[in-house]
């Protein structure tokens, strides 16, 4: 055989090599800093589901602290878990389009956004050191809202306090940390982030600014803490996110065939995200189309801050 012949037979090998390398990359869909798909030996839990997913975007700086999401026709909008007021309008590939500031209220906690056919609802709620009192949720009317790239919107609050507690309110007691809201008919609903019981609680209120006491409906055992909410567009589902301790483990429950507005009245199914021990930080949750739900996750030391897509099996 020739030298010629040995070199055609090398290169054959390499190219081998490199295409079944390729093919096992594409087939586990993982990455270092992506959790593109669940690996193929992940454990099944009896409760649940294992719920594939893959990446949309990774987000900028500004956003790495992405804690709440919400479509609206061909947009997102999207807010960060920080004290500088801003809203941002995604397109649905993840890139930002147009950023917005609040310049005439102050937040504490932002922890999501939902919205309807007129207004923006930022959800002022967060309190995960346990020693808030008042909370906020912004309403912003969308048709005033400029449409430069960078602009100043003005809100107005709905102020509201959750029901005393009983006993010594600490961090891991307070059963009124909230991270997420959504609108169904004519009322705004939030889910609670109870850290001692693992459980969410159901409030409603009105979207009239001023002064509420928001109204208990029902208490579901989520079994880990509850960082966002969304309702599909018929109005008959609705998809929680959150993780367990540490931010590990992210879940989604899809809930429905309730009755009325106590969406925990009738059929729950979890759907696990992933099972291993690394800081996933779900934290928010909006449905692109009927089937499809996109959410986010925060920057953790081991992953970047981005917004994925999942096919939520029927």
């Amino acid at each position: 055989m020739t030298i010629s012949s040995y070199s055609v037979l090398f290169l054959c090998f390499i190219a081998a090599n490199c295409s079944a390398c390729q093919n096992k990359k594409n087939k586990t869909g993982n990455s270092k800093n992506h959790p593109n798909e669940l690996s193929n030996n992940a454990k099944v839990p009896s409760e649940g589901k294992n719920e594939k997913f893959s990446i949309v975007a990774e987000m900028p700086k500004k956003l790495k602290e992405i804690s709440g999401i919400v479509k609206d026709g061909d947009f997102l909008w999207a807010i960060s878990d920080d004290q500088k007021a801003d809203i941002f309008k995604l397109d649905l590939s993840g890139n930002i389009v147009q950023k917005l500031h609040l310049s005439n209220l102050t937040v504490t906690d932002v922890e999501d956004v939902t919205t309807d056919s007129d207004y923006l609802y930022i959800a002022d709620v967060g309190d995960n050191d346990g020693t808030r009192q008042e909370r906020q949720i912004i309403k912003i009317k969308k048709s005033e809202i400029p449409t430069a790239a960078e602009s100043d919107v003005t809100g107005q609050a709905i102020r509201f306090t959750f029901p005393a507690q009983s006993g010594v309110q600490t961090k891991k007691t307070n059963e009124n940390d909230c991270e997420s809201i959504l609108i169904y008919k004519e009322s705004l609903y939030l889910f609670t982030k109870r850290r001692d019981d693992k459980q969410t609680e159901l409030f409603k209120l009105t979207k009239k600014a001023g002064n509420q006491i928001p109204r208990a409906i029902s208490l579901f055992n989520s079994k880990g803490l509850i960082t966002g909410a969304a309702l599909n567009a018929q109005g008959t589902e609705v998809s929680l996110v959150g993780y367990h301790g540490g931010h590990k483990q992210p879940f989604i429950w899809k809930l429905s065939s309730f009755m009325g507005d106590d969406f925990f009245s009738g059929k729950q199914q979890e759907y696990v995200l992933n099972e291993d021990q690394k800081d996933w930080q779900v934290e928010a949750v909006t449905y692109k189309d009927d089937g499809t739900l996109l959410f986010a996750c925060e920057k953790t030391p081991d992953f970047a801050a981005a917004i994925y897509t999942t096919a939520m099996a029927k």
